[in-house]
């Protein structure tokens, strides 16, 4: 999954410290995380021709790009060739790799150590994925917050996916099981879901302290992010962010087309999804469509991931 760039403020500061070398290799990285679609060899390069980098927040934001790419050696080289510094502590994918090679650590709380540990073991399990918890029920619901959908109550017989604040949604009366959020969303608190899902960016690998919210809420079974591949492609199909519903239809599309789920479903449902139509309100009844995304393209491409999950089921339902 793709980190997400720098703020401006950041890379300003970073890049004042830095010769004007560096700051042009550094703004390239910034337009990769944006992307999400990252060049290995510029990464490579960038770190071999400044390997010697002392600023902490380039040193960590590298290394995450790194981790992300599977590129665990190199990581390490970065990380293992200074001593721990708090900056650090802002990086939980970083956090998480220097805790399991066994890597210096800057000095945490206990409630840091508590949390990283929690972290550790529900963040994408390898013993209970999504398509798992899909196998465990009947089938599956999609129900995003657009207006106009018919109210929806599910069986629990169903693995539900809900987007955000669903519970303000009054067409949606039933808990998620997989309460799907964005980044930039403010939960206020745990809701009863089995499993919590965060698309886009994620807070793991960006710099954001935002993980440590889960030092109190240590309720979810299981916390999973959307493959960065996944983002990165349809990014550049849409020429745009796509969206965290399209993002969930796409995953499922691709893991069940991939023959993960060993059994035909008794059910699926896509529903409360934007028409694409510019006027219209896209959350709730109330709210402007986000213009961070390609409405009208996504419903083309909705289309493809509709018709690869209904060939899954015995009974679908799309409204």
């Amino acid at each position: 999954m793709a980190t997400p760039a720098l703020s401006s403020v950041t890379v300003g500061r970073i890049s004042g410290l830095l010769n004007s070398k560096v700051r042009h290799d550094l703004k390239l990285l910034d337009s990769m995380a944006r992307s999400g679609n990252f060049d290995f060899q510029l990464l490579e390069s960038f770190f071999q021709k400044n390997a010697t980098i002392s600023n902490p927040d380039v040193r960590y934001y590298l290394a995450s790009l790194l981790l992300q790419l599977d590129k665990f050696d190199i990581a390490r080289e970065i990380l293992e060739g200074y001593a721990p510094r708090r900056e650090m502590k802002w990086y939980f994918a970083v956090l998480k790799f220097c805790t399991e090679q066994n890597l210096k650590l800057p000095k945490l709380s206990f409630d840091e150590i508590q949390c990283i540990d929690y972290l550790s073991e529900v963040v994408n399990p390898s013993h209970l994925t999504v398509i798992d918890r899909i196998a465990e029920c009947e089938g599956f619901a999609v129900v995003g917050n657009a207006p106009g959908s018919e109210r929806f109550v599910h069986s629990s017989a169903l693995c539900a996916f809900y987007f955000n604040d669903y519970e303000l949604n009054e067409r949606i009366t039933n808990s998620a099981t997989i309460h799907v959020v964005t980044p930039s969303f403010q939960m206020s608190h745990t809701d009863s879901s089995k499993a919590l899902c965060i698309t886009g960016n994620c807070i793991f690998h960006r710099r954001s302290l935002v993980w440590r919210k889960f030092i109190n809420e240590q309720s979810y079974q299981s916390i999973y992010t959307v493959p960065r591949t996944l983002w990165s492609g349809l990014s550049y199909e849409l020429n745009a962010s796509p969206s965290a519903g399209i993002l969930i239809l796409g995953w499922l599309a691709s893991e069940l087309s991939g023959g993960s789920l060993k059994k035909e479903l008794v059910s699926g449902v896509v529903a409360g999804f934007s028409s694409g139509v510019p006027a219209m309100n896209h959350t709730y009844d109330s709210e402007p469509a986000s213009k961070r995304h390609n409405w009208a393209n996504e419903v083309t491409v909705r289309a493809r991931f509709v018709e690869t999950l209904k060939s899954g089921c015995v009974s679908f339902r799309h409204t």
